[in-house]
């Protein structure tokens, strides 16, 4: 996993007149709206269906598996 170009959330975004915006701002409330499911119900309650087929995936769980490298453990 990786992060990149992180912002404040409350930074001003440009706008554009192609309908971008409305697609961000969908996207946008559609992570809200799984971060509230996942919050009230664990993290297992919105998942991708292709962690239900493989049983490699399905065991795994975000908070417990998290960890967090030093960036040389790769290198």
């Amino acid at each position: 996993m990786r992060a990149s170009n992180l912002v404040p959330a409350m930074r001003p975004v440009q706008l554009d007149i192609e309908g971008v915006e409305e697609r961000r701002l969908r996207q946008r409330s559609l992570d809200e709206s799984m971060d509230e499911l996942r919050h009230r119900f664990g993290n297992h309650a919105v998942r991708r269906a292709s962690e239900l087929l493989d049983p490699r995936l399905s065991g795994l769980d975000p908070e417990r598996d998290h960890f967090t490298h030093p960036v040389s453990y790769f290198a």
